[in-house]
């Protein structure tokens, strides 16, 4: 998010910071200007496909690292497949590395998996994994006649409310010891945490129609 976008909020007239502080920062470079573990919520929608994989993990970590336990964390991003990647890779000059495309606008671009993201925020990451999935779109652009297949990665996660996912209600002093084990299992039973939900879905279809579609519009551009 640039300084200017950060400043358009502040000059809106609803905009006090008794309720609401905007700031902003590199995600790579700057530490993030906030008391850690406050967060109460995070939202990443279209974030981190701009930023270069190997910088991913330390992005990751410091949003854990900024919510509060019990906080949870919504993303948005581009899944592969999705038809502008499709575009980029029939170009051939715009690709970075595998699934890492520069735009002409001079952004960039990661296309994920399912299985990257579950990977990076669950067990890189140290988040619960609430809803991971594929969320595929049709756009039709009427002007131009043009139906474009959209894929973009949902996901939720949660920071677990104890290190480790262990409530302190499980340390117990040394003249309870003998009861561990009945605890435990009364934990494990009332303290369930939501199942991981990893859609998949069948993409044979939609990237040979989408392949198709970017073959069309690439054999018109050369007619014009």
């Amino acid at each position: 998010m640039s300084p200017r976008a950060t400043n358009y909020v502040k000059q809106n007239e609803l905009y006090s910071e008794e309720k609401v502080e905007a700031k902003q920062c590199d995600l790579v470079k700057d530490d993030i200007p906030f008391e850690p573990e406050t967060a109460q919520f995070a939202q990443f929608i279209f974030v981190l496909s701009g930023i270069s994989p190997e910088h991913h993990g330390p992005v990751v970590k410091k949003i854990y690292d900024q919510l509060a336990p019990g906080a949870v964390l919504f993303l948005r991003d581009y899944g592969k497949y999705d038809m502008a990647q499709l575009r980029f890779a029939s170009r051939g000059n715009q690709k970075l590395k595998d699934n890492f495309y520069v735009a002409s606008d001079r952004t960039r671009r990661y296309y994920f998996t399912v299985e990257e993201i579950t990977e990076l925020f669950g067990k890189q990451g140290g988040f619960e994994v609430i809803e991971v999935k594929n969320h595929y779109r049709m756009v039709e652009n009427r002007k131009e006649s043009k139906t474009m297949h959209r894929v973009w990665i949902q996901a939720r996660f949660r920071k677990p409310m104890y290190q480790n996912s262990i409530s302190p209600e499980l340390v117990l002093s040394p003249a309870k010891k003998e009861d561990s084990s009945e605890k435990s299992l009364e934990m494990e039973k009332s303290e369930d945490p939501e199942p991981v939900v990893i859609v998949q879905v069948e993409e044979e279809e939609l990237i040979e129609e989408t392949v198709s579609l970017v073959q069309q519009d690439e054999e018109t551009k050369s007619l014009e």
